[in-house]
């Protein structure tokens, strides 16, 4: 009887502990897979503007050479 009421409840938290030991040990062929995962999606659907939207983000916020500091002066 405690077997058919336990034994759900034992699987899923052994699979559970399993699958965080993978992720904590983050093993080579774990690592590969999830790598090889990313670069599939990143292929499916690109985001064509991420580069230039940092870029843009950067120049918005920092104007190069500032003006009015009065280049060349030591201060």
């Amino acid at each position: 009887m405690w077997r058919r009421r336990y034994l759900p409840l034992l699987l899923g938290l052994t699979s559970v502990l399993l699958l965080a030991w993978l992720r904590v040990a983050d093993p080579y062929p774990v690592r590969a897979l999830r790598e090889i995962g990313f670069d599939v999606y990143q292929q499916i659907a690109p985001r064509p503007d991420a580069d230039h939207r940092c870029g843009s983000l950067i120049s918005t916020r920092i104007r190069w050479p500032p003006t009015g500091s009065g280049h060349g002066h030591v201060i």
